[in-house]
């Protein structure tokens, strides 16, 4: 099979592929409202297909992406999961070619609903993507660009899941951010021993709030963890990141680190006890429990070795998808896998892209979900962590209000944390 890949190997010559708005659209199919899928135009009954192309009608989401080459890959990745009610700011590497840039920009000068970030140097060690996520946030929450959640995602992340399907799956987490955090370990060995007090980091744009103390007197601050830069958060966090925080002193240091300075900053906001952040976590699983990862939906990569890897090959220890790993690929319940790469097997990304297409114009909305129920469902995103933990914050709000209402609740007992996330929480 590797015998017969389709690769490669760079983006068509300049004169190669035509960059007109009619000539991209026609490559690709980019939804929009009123096209129909291909099932429901059979049956005479586009209407109501549009009307259930996805029944929670307005939920809309965003997508932040770094990138630097395989304009043709992010073409079809755009269109894969394209609708005009989404959001797609991309933030483009200084150092890419000048050809990649002009053709990202040309395909943005064709949506109104995607954009350009401002260029900056990226590397593999993180350096960068921090201030790109950043400028995103903010081209992101201005008051005409509404959306529910926001996916941050890299150059060769591709989606296996539709847009149906991603709405439905971020409206089962119920506003609770989607972010895998673990110890930062020797991460940030460097910077460890700094004062992490709110106050020293300036942290909150309202200054008086970097004064706040913990129950017990002592000054809040952040206890760093890490985890993938793929997450995906709600807009109610990442509007509390852009209006009330100050992150230049916490951005400062973070790239004082070395490689893995981006998987800092959004999991140690997320799940900052103190911080409180909205969606957010807590720390005690790691910090209290000695714990583990803990892992979320939004992108999957298979580690090497791994005798999941079905190509067998790997790119800096990330295992390289051919087209011998799609039927397992299409079992995964995440929205995204990584990494599928042109110049190793390009065939595979077409054959992937062809069954997003696939599922996508030849089912309707219903049909999407009901294709899914087997690997993600309801119950499966009530029991992430993340879910769970906004869900007891939520409950534990509800009854100490209900308590001040009815003036009782002394003695009563009260859920503790490892009891709400029970196996979740243990060694």
């Amino acid at each position: 099979m590797a015998k017969r890949r389709i690769r490669r190997e760079n983006d068509p010559s300049d004169d190669a592929l035509e960059m007109s708005c009619e000539a991209i659209r026609s490559r690709n199919r980019f939804w929009h409202p009123g096209n129909g899928t291909e099932s429901a135009k059979r049956e005479g009954n586009a209407k109501e297909e549009e009307e259930e192309e996805w029944h929670h009608g307005n939920y809309s989401l965003a997508q932040i992406r770094a990138v630097y080459k395989d304009y043709v890959l992010l073409e079809m990745e755009l269109a894969s999961t394209f609708s005009p009610l989404n959001w797609y700011c991309y933030v483009v590497d200084s150092s890419s070619n000048a050809l990649f840039k002009r053709r990202l920009r040309t395909l943005a000068n064709c949506f109104p609903n995607v954009f350009i970030g401002d260029e900056r140097k990226m590397e593999s060690s993180g350096m960068g993507m921090m201030e790109a996520t950043l400028d995103c946030f903010g081209r992101l929450t201005t008051a005409q660009r509404k959306w529910e959640y926001v996916s941050l995602l890299q150059n060769h992340d591709m989606a296996i899941k539709t847009r149906v399907q991603m709405a439905q799956i971020f409206t089962w987490m119920e506003g609770a951010n989607d972010v895998d955090i673990l110890p930062p370990g020797g991460r940030v060995g460097n910077i460890a021993a700094m004062d992490w007090s709110f106050k020293a980091l300036n942290l909150f744009k309202n200054d008086s709030r970097n004064s706040a103390a913990t129950e017990h007197g002592f000054p809040a601050h952040l206890l760093l963890s890490k985890g993938y830069f793929q997450v995906s958060l709600s807009r109610a966090m990442v509007e509390f990141i852009q209006r009330e925080l100050n992150l230049t002193e916490l951005v400062r240091r973070l790239n004082l680190i070395g490689y893995g300075r981006d998987e800092i900053l959004l999991t140690t906001l997320h799940s900052a006890d103190q911080l409180n952040a909205p969606g957010g976590f807590t720390q005690t699983c790691f910090s209290r429990k000695g714990g583990g990862r803990t892992n979320h939906l939004t992108r999957e990569s298979l580690w090497m070795p791994n005798p999941s890897c079905a190509s067998g090959h790997s790119f800096h220890s990330i295992c390289m998808f051919g087209i011998e790993d799609l039927p397992q690929l299409a079992t995964f319940p995440h929205l995204f896998v990584n990494k599928f790469l042109p110049s190793f097997d390009f065939g595979a990304a077409l054959c992937m892209y062809e069954r997003m297409f696939n599922m996508t114009h030849l089912n309707t909305g219903g049909e999407q979900l009901d294709k899914m129920e087997a690997l993600v469902n309801k119950s499966v995103v009530e029991q992430l962590p993340n879910v769970k933990f906004q869900r007891f914050k939520r409950d534990m709000l509800l009854r100490n209000k209900n308590n001040k209402q009815q003036k009782r609740g002394v003695g009563e007992k009260q859920l503790t944390f490892e009891e709400v996330m029970g196996f979740q929480c243990e060694e």
